[in-house]
C-alpha cells in the first residue's frame, strides 16, 4: 500500500529542517571555538607584552643601580615601544620585606619592574640585587669546599717582615655548615683557625691531634695526627665580589712562547710557555687569557712595583718546577679566575699571588707552594702541597665594579 505524496512530501521536508538546524548548531559551535581561540590568543599576547614591559622596567632599574647605588626607583608611567603597555620600577631596600616575609639584606636592593595595561598592573619582574662595593681582607684559603690532604699545610708569614719566618696565623673559611666542608687529613697541618658558617658544628677548645672526627656530622673534619689551631664557627657568612671578566667580543691570538718575552697588556687566546724562559709583566697591567699554561721551568715576573691583573676565562695549569713573582709580595700579581674554571698548581712550583675565583677549582698537587691566598669555589690540596697566607692580605681590598645579582623571578601581578 502506497503512502500518501503529501506525508511523504512532510517527511523530506521536516527532515531537511532538523539536518539544517544540525548544521546551524555546528556552525555555531564551530564560530564559538573560534571566538575562544581568537580571545585566548588576544589575551596571551596581551600578557606576552605586559610581561615584557616589566622586564623592561627591570633591566632600567639594574642599569640604574649599576652607575648610582642610591636609585630610588620611577613612579612614571613610562610606554614600551609604541604601548598601550607601560612599565615603572620600585627598589626596595632594608626595613622591608621580600614577598617570602623575609627581610631584605642591608647591603641589597629589591627591584622591581612592574607592567601594565590601561591602568592595570598584569606583570611584574624582581630581582634582588647587590650593588657594587669592595670588601677588604683575604683569608689564607675561603671556599665552599675545602679538602687539605697528603701531607699538606697551611702557614703563615708577612711579607712587610719576613719571607721565612711563619707566623701560624693563617684562616681557613668556609660559608657552609655541611659535614666535611673541611677536611684535614692524616698529618696535615692548619697553622690557625678553621671558620665554618653560622650553625656549623665544630669541637669546642682546641683540636686533639689524636681525634678523629671524619665521616660525623662535624663541619670540619679531622684525621688521627691531623693538626688545627682552633676551630669556631662565624656569626654570619663571608661575602666576596664575584669575578667580572673584561669582554672578548672578538677573542684573541694566541701565544706559543719560546724566548725571554716581554708581554704587552691586552686580550688573548691561550698561552703557553713549554721551555725555561721568563715572561714579563707589566706593572699596573691588565691581561686576559682564554687559558694559561706554564711548564718546563718557565718563569712568569712582574716588572715595577704597580700590581698586574691576569684574568683567566677556563684553566690556569702552572706545572712542572715553574716560578710566578717569586720573591715578591703576593699582591702584585693578582690572578682571576672566571665561573667554572679549574686552576691548577703542581710539581714544585712555586708561585706568589693571589688566586681569586669564587666560583673557580682550585688543586695544588706535588710538593708545590703557593704564597698568598686563595678564594675558590672548590680547594683540594694533595701531595705535600703547601699554602703560606702572606698576613699583610689582611688589607687587601677587592673591589666589584658591577652590581652582583642574587636572583631573579617573574610574577603574573605585584608581588
Amino acid at each position: 500500500m502506497k503512502r500518501p505524496r503529501s506525508r511523504r512530501r512532510g517527511f523530506i521536508i521536516g527532515l531537511a529542517v532538523a539536518m539544517s538546524f544540525a548544521m546551524l548548531l555546528l556552525a555555531l559551535a564551530m564560530s564559538s571555538s573560534s571566538f575562544a581561540i581568537l580571545r585566548a590568543s588576544t589575551r596571551q599576547i596581551v600578557e606576552d607584552r605586559t610581561q615584557a614591559a616589566a622586564d623592561a622596567g627591570l633591566e632600567v632599574g639594574l642599569a640604574q643601580l649599576q652607575t648610582n647605588s642610591s636609585y630610588a626607583g620611577n613612579t612614571t608611567k613610562t610606554l614600551l615601544g609604541d604601548g598601550p603597555e607601560t612599565y615603572r620600577v620600585q627598589v626596595l631596600r632594608s626595613p622591608s620585606l621580600l614577598p617570602n616575609g623575609q627581610p631584605i639584606p642591608s647591603d641589597c636592593s629589591y627591584v622591581i619592574g612592574i607592567g601594565e595595561r590601561a591602568g592595570v598592573t598584569t606583570a611584574s619582574s624582581v630581582a634582588l640585587i647587590r650593588p657594587p662595593g669592595s670588601v677588604k681582607g683575604l683569608d689564607a684559603i675561603f671556599a665552599d669546599k675545602i679538602a687539605i690532604t697528603a701531607l699538606s699545610i697551611v702557614n703563615s708569614f708577612d711579607s712587610r717582615v719576613s719571607y721565612t719566618a711563619r707566623t701560624r696565623n693563617a684562616n681557613v673559611v668556609t660559608n657552609s655548615t655541611d659535614p666535611g666542608s673541611v677536611m684535614v687529613g692524616l698529618l696535615c697541618s692548619v697553622f690557625g683557625t678553621v671558620q665554618v658558617g653560622p650553625g656549623g658544628k665544630v669541637e669546642s677548645g682546641p683540636v686533639n691531634p689524636l681525634s678523629v672526627t671524619a665521616f660525623s656530622d662535624f663541619t670540619v673534619w679531622h684525621n688521627l695526627l691531623s693538626q688545627i689551631t682552633t676551630t669556631t664557627t662565624m656569626t654570619s657568612t663571608k661575602s666576596v665580589p664575584p669575578v667580572i671578566l673584561p669582554a672578548n667580543p672578538t677573542g684573541g691570538t694566541n701565544l706559543n712562547i719560546l724566548t725571554n718575552t716581554t708581554l704587552v697588556p691586552g686580550t688573548y687566546g691561550n698561552l703557553a710557555c713549554a721551555v725555561a724562559c721568563n715572561i714579563n709583566l707589566q706593572g699596573g697591567a691588565t691581561y686576559v687569557f682564554d687559558n694559561l699554561s706554564l711548564t718546563a721551568l718557565c718563569s712568569l715576573k712582574v716588572v715595577g712595583t704597580e700590581p698586574v691583573k691576569v684574568y683567566v676565562k677556563s684553566r690556569a695549569d702552572l706545572l712542572g718546577a715553574i716560578t710566578v713573582n717569586q720573591g715578591r709580595a703576593p699582591s702584585l700579581l693578582q690572578i682571576y679566575m672566571g665561573d667554572g674554571s679549574t686552576y691548577t698548581q703542581s710539581g714544585a712550583s712555586f708561585v706568589d699571588a693571589v688566586i681569586y675565583g669564587p666560583e673557580a677549582t682550585v688543586v695544588t698537587d706535588l710538593a708545590t707552594t703557593l704564597y698568598g691566598a686563595i678564594v675558590a669555589n672548590n680547594v683540594t690540596m694533595l701531595g705535600a702541597s703547601i699554602v703560606n697566607y702572606d698576613e699583610a692580605l689582611k688589607d687587601f681590598v677587592l673591589s666589584s665594579t658591577a652590581s652582583q645579582v642574587l636572583f631573579r623571578q617573574r610574577f603574573g601581578q605585584a608581588p
